[in-house]
């Protein structure tokens, strides 16, 4: 048997290669390599929509009750004149606690490791948290210039003046929360983060029945308080940034 192999072997002709055809197949499969996509990137569109499966169902239908309740509470106002101080009661309370949720999805995120699993899947840890901040801000915006344009318009006060004195309390608290989510690295700080809310919007719901301080000579002042605490909110949304280069990623 083993000679007889061996007898194949020596006998056993190599089929003559052509070359013009190895060097056309070796062309093809150089032109499908190329075509090949072996680092994907994903578009901004595609990054985003492809977050909004991982948010937390509990921080969405806050914020969709945040809202519900303050249409419920426009309509009712609307039985009767009222002063447009009577809105901003209503509005700053609610308006508060409508950011904390972005917040409250945040901490958890961070304090359960859920970035890492998410990141060691698809995104990058800036992806996840940008995706977050946009999809809830734009959320809180929408939701603020709404109400904003439908009751400045029905007091009279202007969609502009309204949004202003509705948007203050709201960065202010924002501000406030993350405070508390930078200072505060305990599992049960997202509470913590309800309660500071709460607080801050009782406390600016206390702060409209004051209707002096919505006189025209005042309102450079919410001009400034708005800016003011705009910019605050971006220096604090850098830094969240910042703390993810380095050794602030896990945050437990």
């Amino acid at each position: 048997m083993d000679r007889r192999i061996r007898h194949l072997f020596k006998t056993y002709m190599l089929p003559e290669i052509d070359r013009e055809k190895k060097k056309a197949a070796i062309g093809r499969i150089g032109v499908a390599a190329k075509r090949q996509r072996i680092c994907y990137r994903p578009s901004l569109l595609h990054s985003l929509f492809g977050q909004l499966k991982y948010i937390g169902t509990g921080c969405a239908v806050g914020q969709l009750v945040c809202m519900g309740s303050m249409l419920a509470a426009m309509l009712y106002l609307r039985l009767s004149p009222r002063p447009f101080y009577d809105y901003l009661t209503v509005y700053a309370a609610i308006s508060s606690l409508l950011g904390v949720f972005l917040m409250a999805e945040l901490g958890r995120a961070f304090s359960s490791h859920m970035w890492e699993i998410e990141q060691s899947c698809y995104f990058s840890l800036k992806q996840l948290c940008a995706g977050r901040l946009f999809v809830y801000g734009s959320v809180d915006l929408v939701a603020l210039l709404a109400f904003a344009g439908l009751t400045g318009r029905e007091t009279g006060v202007g969609i502009t003046r309204f949004f202003v004195y509705m948007g203050t309390p709201f960065l202010v608290c924002q501000c406030i929360c993350f405070f508390v989510f930078f200072f505060l690295r305990r599992a049960d700080r997202e509470y913590i983060q309800y309660g500071t809310a709460g607080l801050f919007g009782l406390l600016a719901a206390m702060f409209t029945r004051f209707p002096a301080i919505y006189r025209n000579g005042v309102l450079w002042a919410w001009w400034l308080a708005l800016f003011a605490s705009a910019a605050m909110l971006v220096l604090e949304i850098r830094k969240l940034f910042q703390n993810m280069e380095g050794e602030g990623v896990c945050w437990s």
